[in-house]
């Protein structure tokens, strides 16, 4: 644990330095071209200062005038005059047409118009002279503040007059931190707002000379406020540059060597693939921004929060390309957001009435939901967007509201279902999607009530089935090991043992019956019985069967009525299966049928099929459900005293059901009837 906090540890200190490296990179990309090799005298903002200065210098000395000559130069060379006589030209055009057509209402309005405009103009003049005045006195404050920093000697080329602040004994070189050649001002060199002493001619005057900043410059000048603010700032970029560039290079050491390893913790690996590439994205998004805006130093906390940007997009990177590497292209897909929402998309249109039914209701609730915005922040559109709100949004809610509670309604439904409480039936009214499934909740309860009922029923016949079978299985066993002992007396003498002997090999024989009957029903329900079907004669097959039963028949007291048809009834079918059937029948008439009554067996044909109808009086009370002495181990006498393994109806039910055909019971008081029926060969 330990190593693994030291790790992260090492990585945050990584990620600081990296930050503060690139950050001072960026700064030297960004900034070095005014710190590298230059001085303040080269920047533009002491530019600007010495041009603000020169501009002042022109208009307080080179030009030698006083504020009064400025201003008469200015009335005599009025501005506005140019557009005075476009005014007056452009309406005296109009005039004098109005004039021509002998309109003079429309002259007469042309010239009141025409009075308002030169006034206008006059107005403005006025103004602006105005605001030479207040503007000269300002910059006459500026330029004496100014004039204690800079130093100057110009000479006039024209007159050969010079102009200097200085002694008339010291040089410019002197007493000026650098000095620097004066060029001929241009006229673009007056400020943006002298737009009047820019109009005023200055004949073609040309200068030259040298100017620059005293080494004696108060030190709450501007000038020198900016020098040593760029000092300050040019000592700071050094430090900030060469601090940044070794924490640059220590924390791609750290990197390097201290990789971390976000992507294999189990969390991770919850995380969709397209989230983590979009956050990926997105945080990458944010680091190309922190590089865009990077240029100036940056405080502790902007440091902290640029680390952490650059932070996530390295761990969701790294968390991306791992999951990438170590998954496959299906399952990165199967995991993602993006493939779960069009698997609901696509549930979702498995049945296109709720689709449709959805997509429409959220269209209203979004158009209700706009339409709201404009009532929240006007609400004197509430009669404007009132009613169109109800006759939308009020239907919409109830439709959630119905839905709403239709889903409450099946949970809590199939919730007492679950815990096994059998409610009533849901309404399912309508034609709803609803409806429908509350009418299949209600098919499925009672068919999980059915296979309920069916269940208990096979556990008593299971239980039943073990009850029978041991009981059956151990009769003849007991006496087999009962007889077998008394064989074991010498004083038995031999009339006694072959007696024994004989009771042995009947119970061994009635023991095999059993356990060859059982196999063979087993067997059956296994579907492991090759049957080999040939054409056969079924009324034939039936009278063999009686033939070989004709003995147990004239000592049964039974009379058999057998109606056959004459012609053969031929299927496909296996002869000595078949046969086995009709044994199995035969036999169970003979032991369970009232003495001295009658039995029926018919033989017929319809339509594709040929029906054989067993009838007889039963000897014991049958109960209602017949189906249960299809069973195994079932018989009609409950005592189980008769003989026979209680799976006869089984195995024929199994082999009439492996030819697909069908045998079915029916009791009708002491009716017993059988009906099995085969398909006809074509």
């Amino acid at each position: 644990m330990a190593t693994k906090w030291k790790n992260k540890g090492l990585f945050a200190v990584a990620v600081l330095l990296f930050i503060y490296g690139l950050n001072a990179l960026s700064l030297l990309l960004h900034e070095g071209y005014r710190f590298v090799g230059q001085s303040y005298f080269d920047t533009q903002e002491y530019q600007n200062y010495r041009d603000t200065f020169i501009g002042h210098l022109r208009l307080y000395v080179l030009s030698g005038k006083s504020e009064s000559e400025w201003i008469n130069a200015i009335r005599e060379k009025d501005p506005y005059q140019a557009d005075v006589k476009n005014t007056q030209k452009k309406y005296q055009s109009l005039i004098d047409k109005a004039k021509a057509k002998g309109d003079e209402k429309t002259a007469n309005a042309l010239k009141k118009e025409l009075e308002k405009k030169i006034s206008v103009l006059d107005r403005q003049f006025s103004n602006a002279l105005e605001e030479f005045k207040s503007d000269y006195e300002r910059k006459k404050m500026l330029f004496y503040n100014e004039e204690r920093a800079f130093k100057y000697r110009i000479k006039d080329m024209n007159t050969g007059q010079v102009y200097t602040n200085l002694p008339e004994d010291k040089n410019i070189r002197d007493v000026t931190r650098r000095y620097q050649t004066f060029h001929p001002i241009p006229e673009e060199a007056f400020h943006k707002d002298d737009r009047m002493m820019s109009d005023i001619a200055m004949g073609s005057a040309a200068y030259e000379g040298e100017i620059g900043l005293s080494r004696h410059a108060p030190s709450d000048s501007a000038v020198m406020i900016g020098y040593r603010d760029f000092l300050k700032d040019q000592r700071r970029f050094y430090f900030t540059t060469l601090t940044g560039l070794i924490a640059l290079a220590a924390g791609i050491v750290l990197f390097i060597k201290r990789p971390l390893s976000v992507a294999s913790g189990p969390w991770t690996a919850r995380l969709p693939f397209d989230v983590v590439l979009a956050g990926a994205a997105y945080a990458t998004l944010f680091v190309w921004d922190v590089f865009r805006v990077w240029g100036s130093p940056r405080d502790f906390i902007s440091l902290i929060m640029e680390a952490v940007k650059l932070s996530a997009a390295y761990i969701l990177w790294t968390m991306a390309i791992e999951r990438w590497r170590k998954g496959t292209p299906e399952r990165l897909l199967r995991q993602s957001v993006t493939y779960r929402f069009w698997r609901v998309c696509r549930d979702l249109f498995l049945n296109r009435s709720i689709a449709l039914q959805t997509l429409i209701l959220l269209f209203v609730v979004f158009v209700a939901g706009m339409l709201a915005w404009p009532i929240l922040g006007d609400p004197s559109l509430v009669f404007v967007f009132g009613p169109v709100e109800l006759v939308l949004g009020l239907p919409a809610l109830y439709a959630i509201l119905k839905r709403s509670a239709a889903i409450s309604r099946l949970v809590e439904h199939t919730n007492h279902l679950a815990a096994g409480f059998m409610l009533p039936d849901l309404p399912a009214r309508g034609r709803s999607p609803f409806a429908r499934l509350e009418a299949n909740i209600n098919r499925l309860k009672h068919g999980v009530v059915i296979s309920q009922e069916k269940e208990a029923k096979s556990e008593r016949l299971k239980t039943e089935l073990i009850t029978n079978v041991s009981h059956d299985l151990r009769t003849p066993l007991t006496s087999i090991m009962t007889y077998a002992e008394l064989l074991k007396q010498q004083a038995l003498g031999d009339e006694k043992s072959r007696e024994y002997v004989e009771i042995i090999t009947r119970k061994a024989k009635r023991l095999k019956v059993l356990i060859d009957d059982l196999f063979e029903v087993s067997k059956m329900a296994s579907g492991a019985v090759e049957l080999q079907k040939r054409r056969v004669d079924l009324v034939q097959l039936l009278h063999q069967a009686l033939a070989e039963n004709e003995e147990r028949i004239a000592q049964s007291g039974l009379t058999f009525r057998v109606k056959a048809p004459e012609q053969p009834i031929y299927a496909m079918v296996d002869g000595q299966k078949c046969w086995r059937v009709f044994d199995n029948l035969i036999g169970n008439i003979l032991k369970y049928s009232l003495e001295n009554t009658r039995v029926y067996i018919h033989a017929e044909v319809k339509g594709q099929e040929a029906v054989f109808t067993f009838k007889n009086i039963t000897k014991y009370e049958l109960n209602d459900d017949v189906d249960e002495l299809f069973e195994r181990f079932k018989r009609g006498e409950p005592s189980r005293h008769t003989e026979g393994s209680g799976l006869g109806l089984a195995i024929a039910k199994s082999i009439v059901d492996l030819h697909g055909g069908g045998l079915d019971i029916a009791v009708d008081g002491d009716l017993f009837k059988v009906t099995v029926t085969f398909p006809l060969a074509h």
